[in-house]
């Protein structure tokens, strides 16, 4: 297992970060679905099947993006009380963890 190490300090700055692409990537999706939509078909069997194919893509692609956008929210959200929670569990546990290696110290022979 990979150890972890988290700087709390720079969560709520890489939330407010988050939260800038997010804004940027929902503006840009909004300026480009009605690019993306598929152009009127033709009177011929094949142009409304790709039209019909096109406009169902669009669907589907569109639609995960918005849930990447609102993924990708939550998850800034997230950062800023994580960060205070790391906080809090940082200085409980590391007092925690001083108290208990004061008493495995203490009964190590020859100290």
């Amino acid at each position: 297992m990979l150890p972890l190490s988290v700087i709390a300090e720079q969560l709520p700055a890489i939330s407010a970060q988050l939260g800038i692409e997010q804004s940027t990537l929902e503006s840009l999706l909004t300026a480009t679905r009605p690019a993306a939509a598929p152009m009127p078909a033709g009177p011929h069997f094949p142009g409304m099947m790709l039209s019909a194919g096109f406009t169902y893509m669009q669907a589907v692609y569109f639609s995960a993006l918005d849930a990447g956008v609102v993924e990708q929210m939550r998850g800034g959200q997230t950062l800023v009380p994580a960060s205070v929670g790391f906080e809090t569990v940082d200085a409980t546990g590391g007092a925690a963890v001083g108290a208990a290696g004061a008493v495995v110290a203490a009964s190590v022979p020859g100290k």
